[in-house]
């Protein structure tokens, strides 16, 4: 996971065309602007005639330098808000909402629209009155259920309700870009883009607030991280219009726990950032 405190941007011509560059650091907004420089010497070196083409070793230096040495993963370029360990930091996303990025906890969210169809055979039990007919809420709650009873009988886990269908917290040690994370997703019918994101950026996510749209809050899209200067104004009174707005819902709310009691400060952290014991609205 790369989340960094420190970011600079800036719009560069190269060859005659305009290219929007950004770099982050958790040193200082000077490093920031460094690792920017750098990032604009790689681009302009391959890809302007009138630069000499960087040798294997420069190029090898730079991009290490760029890195961090890290292994490959699409930094998170968000407004850092809040850290509560080392592997667990909440950022705001492009909408406006904050977000928990976890190395250590994984959440899955599963919506109604992932819901596969139902069968042949349980359609046909539906029509002869041998079983009752689900609502979509049912019948995905007991996919999951029957999901973590066969394949996880022992492992604990957390079952919340979302304003469009289940989030799943569950006890297991793979990180977020496994094969055996992979599986899961699929098995539990997670959203694909959802899946991706969590691959290529080395964390689970977890939205803790409501999403401004489903609150009647709009605007966001006007401020664009990293914020220009300007904005800073705008972008403070709109988050607190947000923060006023969002204490009247909730993001999501309990149902039920699996296995053996689980807990964490990072699961006290969201729950009580999602206000998931009030019986406020879920948005």
């Amino acid at each position: 996971m790369q989340i960094y405190r420190f970011w600079e941007c800036r719009r560069e011509n190269i060859c005659g065309t305009e290219a929007y560059f950004k770099a982050g650091s958790n040193e200082s907004p000077e490093h920031a602007a460094q690792l920017l420089k750098d990032k604009i010497d790689i681009f302009r070196r391959f890809n302007d005639p009138g630069v000499p083409d960087p040798t294997p070793k420069e190029v090898a230096e730079l991009r290490c330098r760029l890195a961090g040495n890290k292994d490959y993963s699409v930094p998170i370029c968000e407004e850092f808000v809040e850290q509560i360990d080392a592997r667990n930091i909440v950022t705001r996303n492009r909408s406006g909402a904050l977000v928990l990025n976890s190395e250590d906890h994984a959440f899955f969210d599963i919506d109604f629209d992932c819901l596969p169809p139902a069968g042949l055979w349980h359609k046909l039990q539906v029509i002869l009155g041998k079983r009752p007919a689900q609502t979509p809420e049912e019948r995905l709650f007991d996919i999951i259920r029957s999901q973590l009873n066969d394949s996880f009988p022992y492992t604990p886990a957390r079952l919340y309700r979302t304003a469009k269908g289940f989030r799943l917290l569950l006890n297991i040690s793979h990180d977020a870009d496994s094969p055996e994370t992979a599986n899961i997703m699929r098995m539990f019918h997670c959203d694909r883009l959802y899946a991706e994101l969590c691959s290529r950026q080395k964390c689970f996510r977890a939205r803790l607030t409501p999403k401004p749209r489903r609150i009647g809050v709009t605007g966001a899209s006007k401020f664009r991280f990293p914020y220009a200067e300007e904005t800073v104004p705008a972008h403070k009174l709109w988050v607190e219009q947000y923060e006023k707005k969002s204490a009247d819902f909730a993001v999501c709310r309990l149902v039920k726990s699996f296995g053996p009691e689980f807990r964490s400060p990072v699961i006290e952290y969201h729950d009580r950032m999602c206000n998931c014991s009030s019986p406020l609205p879920l948005a």
